[in-house]
């Protein structure tokens, strides 16, 4: 069986559809809120220039961009 692997790059609200700006409510999350992140599930913070990793439509993780150029030879 072949995997369906999407990796997208996120920087702003509207890049990718499971990231909102909906977080819970501790101070750390806030805080990550007001320096421009998203949220995935209110608790996975999104940081601008960070990759979503979806394999057969289910979300994965979050990766930073040295993880996502590591893993995925990525320039």
């Amino acid at each position: 069986m072949q995997a369906d692997i999407k990796l997208t790059q996120w920087n702003t609200f509207g890049d990718h559809p499971l990231v909102t700006d909906k977080t819970c409510g501790e101070f750390e999350y806030q805080e990550s809120k007001q320096e421009g992140c998203g949220f995935i599930d209110t608790w996975t913070i999104v940081r601008p220039g960070y990759y979503i990793l979806e394999i057969n439509g289910h979300f994965i993780q979050v990766l930073s961009p040295a993880k996502a150029r590591e893993v995925f030879n990525i320039v």
